[in-house]
């Protein structure tokens, strides 16, 4: 990396909370004003904007490892799925579940998506990890993995090509998981 070069430079005029990049050289962002944006790489052009996303602020979002979904958070404490190649909601109405907060400000929820694109894992507020079906087009909770985490969970990764997935608190209290 010591040779690399910056390639090209946009704007996204808004406070960003975390960016992903598909491997066809779409790059998103999430946003505190409520949209999630698309660029192409390749001509620097904007693709989308989802306006008003979420009812607060996104606070992040990730496409699926196939290229055809984004999973979104936000602030007003919902998970939802994006289909980009028609850049609308599917899985309505969006999750939402009493154990399910994103935490505050300071530690944004993030997401992890399974190498198949069937399952995402999010973290709570309270420390609550679930794991959501989304493949068959409607929320299915998979598992819910409470009292381990003693703080917020603020990072979830699932392994690229594997069945592990790992989660990490405020705290430092970090998980590996096995589906």
């Amino acid at each position: 990396m010591n040779t690399a070069k910056c390639k090209q430079t946009n704007s996204c005029s808004s406070k960003i909370f975390n960016i992903d990049l598909s491997d066809s050289e779409v790059i998103l962002c999430s946003t505190h004003l409520k949209m999630i944006k698309f660029w192409n790489t390749k001509n620097e052009k904007v693709i989308s904007t989802i306006e008003n996303a979420h009812n607060s602020a996104v606070t992040c979002a990730r496409f699926t490892p196939d290229e055809n979904y984004v999973i979104s958070t936000g602030h007003d404490h919902t998970v939802k799925v994006w289909d980009v190649r028609k850049w609308q909601e599917i899985c309505k109405p969006s999750f939402e579940h009493e154990e399910y907060t994103c935490p505050g400000f300071t530690n944004h929820t993030k997401l992890a998506i399974s190498p198949n694109s069937q399952f995402v894992v999010v973290g709570s507020q309270n420390g609550t990890v679930f794991v959501l079906d989304i493949k068959k087009g409607e929320w299915k909770i998979e598992e819910i993995h409470e009292d381990l985490h003693s703080d917020p969970v603020v990072g979830c990764e699932w392994q690229p090509r594997g069945s592990l997935f790992a989660t990490i608190d405020r705290s430092g209290g970090l998980y590996v998981w096995k589906d």
